[in-house]
């Protein structure tokens, strides 16, 4: 009798710290969600936040695009330095690796 005692009680402490975390992640998730919806708002400065984030963010990712396509272009030009077709190779392979990025 007492093998089972302890047995369940090593079980229940294991699942008990296992499902701890567990709850404590979906209830701050819920007061996240909760705060987040029940307001104020601000139109205004959520049409502010959207272009300074948006927009002005363009600048850097079409410097970022870039480079890393003529690094990626320089890469694969040693790859394929014998082939026939390179300029076609080294442009397809470039811009798919940036859709995919």
């Amino acid at each position: 009798m007492r093998f089972f005692l302890f047995f369940f009680t090593l079980v229940g402490h294991r699942t008990a710290g296992f499902c701890a975390p567990i709850g404590r992640f979906f209830v701050f998730s819920f007061y996240g969600f909760y705060d987040g919806l029940k307001g104020p708002y601000y139109p205004l400065l959520w049409k502010k936040h959207i272009k300074d984030i948006g927009l002005y963010s363009l600048p850097l990712v079409a410097l970022t695009s870039f480079l890393s396509g003529m690094v990626l272009a320089l890469q694969v030009d040693k790859g394929v330095a014998l082939s026939f077709y390179r300029e076609k190779t080294i442009a397809s392979v470039v811009a798919t690796a940036l859709l995919r990025e």
